[in-house]
């Protein structure tokens, strides 16, 4: 077996990108499940405001989280630059 560094490299940012992208669908799979509770909230006739600020709260949280994914994905990307 020999040893390749460049494919080893490529193998190990890939593996490292899968992850990223990974952590990135957690919060975007937890958005699109709050908005659905909120949706089924409303069509079931629930009038609860603080219930409904609680989901939105937390697609707001979950929004920042993908947001930081994205941008930490995009300065690691090959090419990146730091700003």
């Amino acid at each position: 077996m020999s040893f390749d560094p460049v494919q080893d490299s490529q193998q190990e940012t890939a593996a490292d990108f899968d992850q990223r992208l990974h952590q990135l669908n957690q919060p975007l799979t937890a958005i699109g499940n709050y908005a659905e509770a909120g949706c089924r909230f409303i069509d079931q006739g629930l009038e609860d405001p603080a219930r409904l600020r609680q989901i939105f709260e937390k697609i707001v949280q979950q929004s920042e989280r993908a947001r930081t994914l994205a941008h930490e994905i995009r300065q690691s990307a090959p090419g990146a630059g730091n700003a």
